[in-house]
């Protein structure tokens, strides 16, 4: 009975505290051009989609005695974003590139069950894969 005793008590013990850690990696934001304000106004609106929305999902954590979390400051996820926005790197943004970004922010919210835009279900987005897949070896 006695080891019992002491191995619940050890068990609570040991479950009862938590120490949690985060680290936050921080660099200075990048400076970038846009070319209009409209352009700026659609990335920065793609931007607040893809790194600052609600995606609904619930997260049911196992307390563990120890757990650490890193992640990218603000900044860090603004120049990232500014590296997928800008594809030909000369640290400007252009409308075709904002509105390509903008995409690919919208594709990144859509549930992956969710069908590509135009997409019947159980249809690829795109014919010429789904050819290529289906062709003879």
């Amino acid at each position: 009975m006695k080891p019992l005793i002491t191995v619940v008590s050890l068990l609570v013990l040991a479950s009862s505290g938590c120490i949690s850690r985060t680290t936050v990696r921080d660099e200075p934001r990048r400076s970038v051009a846009f070319a209009d304000v409209a352009t700026a106004q659609t990335f920065y609106d793609a931007y607040l989609r893809m790194y600052h929305s609600e995606d609904g999902r619930l997260s049911v954590a196992v307390p563990l005695p120890y757990h650490h979390v890193k992640r990218g400051s603000e900044n860090v996820q603004f120049n990232r974003a500014i590296d997928r926005a800008d594809a030909d790197h000369d640290r400007g943004i252009s409308a075709e590139e904002a509105r390509a970004f903008a995409a690919l922010a919208e594709g990144m919210r859509r549930a992956p069950t969710q069908p590509a835009q135009g997409a019947r279900a159980g249809q690829s987005a795109r014919p010429a894969e789904s050819a290529a897949a289906n062709a003879a070896p």
